[in-house]
């Protein structure tokens, strides 16, 4: 036996677990989740902690082939992330370059292409889109990767904003849309100041598709309507099975848009970070996964809902069934081990409105396949 984990709270949503126990890693996979008496080369003793699937951070970016791309290992492990989707920093122009780095990481990476011709090149800036070579040129492209790179490529990436497509907004989602309906993939859409009202935007997308930055009160339309309420076609698309990420950032959560939301039942389907290096260890906006899951908790959901919206939930949006976001015997064995700290902390928004909350998830230790990538150093 390779690593034997001992005395913690075992909590995996997939397999309905929640149990003080034991859990035994060889070879790479989990082969027990019970009491352990097998002699192992490491035994962790997590009494005191939560033991829960590797984390899963649904929207990323990872390149650093830009000015605001993360180092991947560097930032996920440590924060009890296994598992992490690029959104679309690259373009189809540029993809296999990203692709090349990124296949070399530990990390587990999942890949969106960005409908533009090289994706996100700088901070604020959104390579521009023509129609002309997305219907010709960039059509053929990207049709070619998902061709060479089959059960890598998660979707398409879109970006609707006023700020760099004003009145083009409708017909690029359009255009993207059909793409999208033939390569048989999801879009990903980045909807903060939307060029067209959100409600049509929502109204336009379909099953498995992905809002980002749900919660952003950017612009003058967001999901909450001008009675204070979640619009209709947010409800309508959540129930056709359309997606919806929190991609925190630091520039696209606002709790005038997350807490009457919320307080209506309107909560993610999926907790990201949207992490660059303009967020990355930013107090009280970002910092990190498990910070903005105990930003979720202090605005009243359960440390288990906040835990499914980082492992089973993105895991079934992506449709993966290799084990990633569960404890399943046999399969790969990536794990979280965090702690819940009983302690004040202050999250904030872009806004400049802060809130108190009282518990802070800290991680512990991360392991990935079977190997220890991150470890505190009091653990």
């Amino acid at each position: 036996m390779d690593i034997v984990i001992k005395n913690g709270r075992v909590y995996d949503p997939y397999n309905n677990i929640d149990q003080i126990t034991d859990i035994a890693i060889d070879n790479g996979k989990i082969v027990k989740i019970g009491t352990v008496t097998d002699e192992a080369a490491k035994f962790i003793d997590a009494e005191g902690c939560v033991v829960t699937p590797g984390f899963i951070d649904l929207h990323t970016h990872l390149w650093p082939f830009n000015d605001f791309g993360m180092p991947a290992e560097a930032t996920c492990f440590p924060s009890c992330v296994t598992t992490a989707v690029e959104a679309g920093s690259s373009g189809w122009s540029n993809f296999e370059l990203n692709h090349i780095f990124t296949s070399y990481s530990k990390l587990t990476i999942h890949r969106f292409v960005n409908v533009s011709v090289s994706g996100l090149p700088s901070i604020g800036k959104v390579d521009e889109i023509d129609l002309r070579i997305l219907g010709g040129k960039g059509k053929t492209r990207i049709h070619r990767l998902f061709e060479k790179y089959p059960g890598e490529i998660e979707g398409l990436k879109i970006n609707v904003s006023t700020e760099f497509f004003a009145g083009r907004g409708k017909v690029l989602l359009e255009e993207t849309i059909k793409l999208a309906e033939e390569l048989n993939t999801r879009l990903m859409v980045h909807i903060t100041e939307p060029e067209l009202p959100t409600a049509e935007v929502l109204s336009m997308l379909r099953k498995g598709d992905i809002v980002s930055h749900m919660y952003h009160g950017r612009g003058s339309s967001n999901i909450i309507g001008e009675d204070g309420k979640v619009l209709p076609e947010a409800w309508a698309a959540r129930e056709r099975g359309v997606i919806f990420d929190v991609a925190n950032a630091r520039a696209h959560f606002a709790f005038a848009t997350a807490e009457p939301a919320m307080a209506e039942g309107f909560l993610p389907d999926t907790i990201s970070t949207d992490l660059t290096n303009m967020s990355a260890y930013k107090k009280p906006f970002s910092f990190s996964l498990p910070f903005i899951m105990s930003k979720f908790i202090a605005m009243g959901m359960s440390l288990e809902q906040v835990i499914d919206c980082v492992t089973i939930n993105p895991a079934n949006v992506l449709n993966l069934h290799d084990g990633t976001g569960t404890l399943t015997v046999g399969k790969k064995a990536d794990v979280a081990i965090i702690k819940v700290l009983e302690k004040d902390v202050e999250f904030g928004d872009h806004q400049g409105r802060s809130i108190l909350g009282h518990q802070l998830i800290k991680p512990v230790a991360t392991i990935k396949e079977g190997e220890f990538v991150y470890r505190d150093i009091e653990f």
